[in-house]
């Protein structure tokens, strides 16, 4: 039995130990090929280590190569600003020289211009005088026809405001007469009013009643009491409750405060107009006969003024001729009475 068990395990130790074997076989064979794939990575590594210093000292060739051509493009820059400026200045130098020029030739224009302006404005100058001269007596005669018709304007409103005035008097007059008339009427009513109400009344009393007249008397005094009941109940069962009483009562007091403000505010508003209106009235007044007044003393200024006789001689013939035919000769004798009338032409006017 024994031997049995001995020859089973070592059996089992033989296989074991080829199982072993093969597994160490195929792990040196693992390392055989991991040592030649390490050699090769060390190989590899070298190699890129010689290609990156390959690399930095290139970089370091373009860094500098680099730095020459951004020293040479801030030269160029330079170079080229400064020739930017050159032409630039010269630009402005030309555009300075060409304004200079321009604004010599327009100050020539300007003189020339100025030159003819003033030669026009002396013939000018020359016919307006001359214009002036040959208008003055129609300026003259036109002025006392303004005059007259001023002092004619005047007189017809003197008498629009006359008869306006008249106007208002007689409508005031009519308009009290309306009123009398209207209490005069309103109190002969009253008077019939109450004359008929006397003779009815007189007219009752000395009515005789009859038997059947008392029965229908007595009839309708019956059915007028059950009406009265009848309506008493109607009102009675329509009577609102106590709540609607006071909400009632309520807007009845709101109602009658707001008539009360609204019959202030229209007491305000009434007087307040008429403030407004007596002012006006007599700003208006005050104004008016402010006008009044300087009207007055304007028209004595002009009377006062324009009272001596006015007498516009012509020039002599010989000055005529000197002056070369430029002057006309004018004669005006104007004769004014103190009422400003022209004697000679006719011609009414305030002077």
């Amino acid at each position: 039995m024994q031997v049995e068990d001995l020859t089973t395990t070592v059996v089992d130790v033989e296989r074991q130990n080829r199982d072993h074997e093969a597994m160490v076989a195929t792990l040196r064979a693992d390392l055989v090929t991991l040592h030649a794939t390490w050699a090769e990575a060390v190989d590899q590594g070298k190699a890129h280590a010689a290609e990156r210093d390959t690399f930095a000292a290139a970089a370091a060739d373009l860094e500098a190569a680099v730095d020459r051509l951004h020293q040479d493009v801030a030269t160029l820059k330079q170079d080229l600003y400064e020739s930017q400026m050159d032409g630039f200045r010269l630009d402005r130098a030309r555009e300075q020289a060409e304004n200079e020029r321009d604004a010599a030739v327009q100050q020539r224009r300007d003189a020339i211009d100025r030159q003819n302006a003033a030669l026009e404005g002396q013939a000018q100058r020359t016919r307006d005088w001359q214009a002036a001269e040959r208008a003055a007596v129609i300026m003259e005669t036109q002025r006392n026809m303004a005059f007259h018709e001023r002092d004619h304007i005047q007189r017809r409103a003197t008498v629009a405001a006359v008869e306006l005035e008249l106007q208002a008097e007689r409508l005031a007059y009519a308009q009290a007469e309306h009123r009398r008339i209207e209490e005069e009427a309103a109190e002969f009513l009253h008077a019939k009013r109450q004359q008929d109400l006397r003779l009815k009344r007189a007219a009752r009393a000395l009515e005789e009643f009859s038997a059947e007249k008392k029965a229908a008397a007595m009839e309708a005094a019956k059915t007028y009491g059950q009406q009265q009941t009848t309506n008493r109940r109607r009102q009675l069962a329509a009577s609102p409750s106590r709540e609607d009483r006071h909400r009632q009562r309520a807007q009845t007091a709101a109602a009658l405060e707001s008539q009360q403000q609204q019959h202030d505010l229209a007491s305000f508003e009434a007087e307040f107009v008429h403030t407004i209106k007596t002012f006006t009235e007599a700003r208006d007044a005050k104004w008016a006969k402010v006008k009044a007044l300087d009207q007055q003393s304007r028209f004595d200024a002009d009377r006062a003024a324009r009272r001596p006789l006015v007498h516009l001689k012509d020039s002599s013939s010989a000055h005529s001729r000197e002056d070369g035919g430029r002057r006309v000769g004018l004669v005006v004798e104007m004769y004014c009475t103190p009422d400003g009338v022209d004697t000679k032409s006719g011609v009414g006017g305030l002077v």
